[in-house]
């Protein structure tokens, strides 16, 4: 059976603006300091005194910066109130500032309607970020306002008076005032708390306690899942999934939802599982969940999958991704080798490998290892197509 369990914990999203932002698809280490080289470091003020502040900080207004060229985009205007920016500062040769790039894509691309714009500046010339962008991973991906800054302007206006010495960097800008500065990975959840009104004190506290009861519940739900698995109680089973479609966490009832297919396969009940299967596609808008759909109905779980079925979700994950996610490629390349088709498979593997995240990296190889030596050698129906 798919262990559903693990991805429970691993996927709560971080309500914490103070916790590292990683999820299911984004576990990651702390990137490496590196400080871009051709400025001396600054330091904050010898005064003695533990308290002192930089002058650029959280509630200044955000300064404006004159971009010698503007790759994407135009010159953005900070004090624009009905905007929420994310101003990255990065480097093409530091590889945490250029999944930054991606990343934080993501974030304006699930906002841009509530007016959220990011804004990544480089110290390098055109010269050097141009051919960056032009790469699979980055063409077509990262439709973000993106800025070069050999002269270093910007950088004197926003980094050195914040005291910020590294790369990635991140400010985020609301109402024209700097609402927060910090690690880029963290910022999908300030911004959400920004954009709710629950950037203060004590909306960070009651978002710090909503975050820890969540994993508590999570914790909860995956040991007495274990435990129905391991007593093959699937009726108890199907009660839990029950419990955790209907929480309030989305990432828990996610995961409920989807383990409903797999409970009710365990307990014989094939139709009522690709019933339940139909209805998360069906009604499912969200790319990753049809990903990891088309993933559980090829499982081992299933002995005669239905590659119909599971083509349909991959295929779904795909256009809900805007064909940018390796992840939604790689799901169609597990219903492909399922179904014995091994050349198609290594051909959607090739495509996901070119577009996918850098966190994700790691976990589509392993998948890729753990898929080969399963696959059949003649295809039970017809191969599933490649987009």
């Amino acid at each position: 059976m798919r262990m559903f369990l693990l991805l429970v914990v691993s996927a709560m999203p971080l309500c914490a603006p103070s916790a590292c932002a990683s999820g299911a698809r984004q576990a990651e280490q702390t990137p490496p300091s590196t400080a871009p080289q051709s400025e001396p470091t600054p330091q904050p003020p010898d005064s003695g005194m533990s308290a002192a502040r930089p002058p650029l900080t959280v509630g200044s207004a955000a300064p404006r910066s004159d971009i010698s060229h503007w790759l994407q985009g135009q010159q953005p205007d900070f004090s624009d109130s009905s905007k929420t920016w994310i101003v990255l500062f990065w480097s093409p040769a530091i590889t945490p500032a250029r999944d930054s790039l991606p990343r934080l894509a993501k974030v304006a691309q699930a906002n841009r309607d509530k007016g959220v714009e990011v804004v990544a500046i480089a110290c390098e010339p055109v010269d050097v970020v141009a051919p960056l962008l032009e790469t699979p991973r980055f063409k077509d991906r990262v439709d973000i306002t993106i800025g070069c800054d050999p002269d270093r302007s910007a950088w004197n206006d926003w980094m050195k008076p914040s005291w910020q010495t590294n790369v990635p960097a991140c400010f985020i800008v609301h109402q024209g005032n700097i609402a927060w500065i910090g690690d880029p990975r963290e910022a999908r959840a300030v911004v959400e708390a920004v954009q709710s009104g629950r950037w203060s004190r004590e909306g960070r506290r009651a978002m710090h306690e909503e975050r820890a009861a969540a994993l508590k519940r999570s914790a909860a739900f995956a040991e007495r899942t274990q435990i129905a698995i391991d007593r093959r109680e699937w009726d108890t089973l199907l009660d839990i999934c029950r419990e955790m479609s209907a929480d309030k966490n989305a990432s828990i009832a996610r995961e409920g939802r989807l383990l409903v297919i797999s409970a009710l396969q365990q307990a014989g009940r094939t139709d009522d599982s690709l019933t339940a299967a139909d209805t998360i596609l069906r009604h499912s808008t969200d790319w990753d969940t049809c990903a990891e759909l088309a993933t559980t109905l090829v499982s081992k779980l299933f002995e005669k999958p239905d590659l119909q079925r599971a083509t349909m979700a991959a295929l779904k994950a795909i256009s809900l991704s805007k064909q940018r996610e390796g992840l939604a490629y790689a799901a169609l390349a597990d219903v492909q080798m399922r179904g014995g088709q091994i050349t198609a498979a290594r051909a959607t593997l090739d495509r996901a490998l070119a577009i996918i995240d850098p966190w994700d990296e790691e976990a589509l190889r392993t998948r890729i290892d753990a898929l080969q030596p399963s696959a059949p050698a003649d295809p039970p129906h017809g191969p599933p197509p490649t987009p």
